[in-house]
C-alpha cells in the first residue's frame, strides 16, 4: 500500500510540475502616458484658449508580431486657464460632459484613426484657476483593438482634433450644452503626442 501511495504522489507531483512548465506566460501590464499637451479650444464668450490635456492607458509591455492588443482603462485630465474659469464661474455652478479623442499609431493595424470616448464626471463649482477636471473611459464606448506589425516597436498617439461635449449648469438649474472642437497647438519644436513607452513587438 505504501508503494502504491508513493507512486501516486510521484505521479501527481509530475503532473503539477508539468503544468507549471507548460503554462503560457502572460505579458506584464504597463502604464502608457502622454506628456501634458496643449490644445487650442474655441470657448464661447472668451474665444480660443489653451486647454492642457494628459491621457494614459494600460496595455501589454510586449506583443508578438501579428498579435492583437487592446488598450484599457483610459484616464486623463483637462486643465483650463483663468479665462475659461472666469467664464465658468460667471453664471454656472456645475460642469460635466465628455471627450472624443482620436488615437493614431505606428506599426499597428488597422491603420488608425480609432476613437476613444471619455466621460467627465459632474464637478461642482466654484472653480479655482487653473482648474483641472479628470476624465474616465466611457464604459459604453467601442473597444479599440490593434494588431502589432513587424518586429521592433509599436506606439500609439493622441491625435487631433479633440471633440468636447461640455454641459454647464446655470444657477437657475438648467443645463447648457457646448460642442467644442480643439486642435493641437502648433509649436516649434512640435509637441510629442505619443504615449510612452513604446510597445515591444517580437
Amino acid at each position: 500500500m505504501r508503494h502504491v501511495l508513493g507512486r501516486l504522489a510521484a505521479a501527481v507531483t509530475a503532473i503539477v510540475v508539468s503544468g507549471v512548465l507548460t503554462a503560457p506566460t502572460a505579458s506584464a501590464t504597463t502604464d502608457y502616458s502622454t506628456s501634458t499637451l496643449t490644445y487650442s479650444c474655441n470657448l464661447p464668450g472668451v474665444g480660443v484658449q489653451p486647454v492642457y490635456v494628459r491621457m494614459s492607458f494600460h496595455g501589454p509591455d510586449s506583443v508578438p508580431s501579428g498579435g492583437t492588443f487592446t488598450p484599457a482603462d483610459f484616464t486623463g485630465s483637462l486643465t483650463f486657464n483663468a479665462a475659461a474659469v472666469a467664464l465658468f464661474n460667471a453664471g454656472f455652478d456645475r460642469l460635466r460632459g465628455g471627450l472624443a479623442a482620436p488615437i493614431t499609431g505606428s506599426n499597428v493595424l488597422p491603420p488608425p484613426v480609432s476613437t476613444v470616448t471619455m466621460k467627465l464626471p459632474e464637478v461642482p463649482g466654484p472653480f479655482v484657476a487653473p482648474f483641472t477636471a479628470y476624465l474616465f473611459e466611457d464604459p459604453g464606448s467601442a473597444v479599440l483593438t490593434f494588431t502589432a506589425g513587424t518586429p521592433g516597436t509599436a506606439a500609439l498617439a493622441l491625435g487631433s482634433p479633440l471633440s468636447f461635449a461640455l454641459e454647464l449648469r446655470s444657477r437657475s438649474g438648467s443645463w447648457m450644452a457646448w460642442q467644442i472642437p480643439c486642435a493641437a497647438r502648433i509649436t516649434n519644436p512640435p509637441q510629442n503626442n505619443w504615449f510612452g513607452p513604446s510597445i515591444l513587438v517580437d
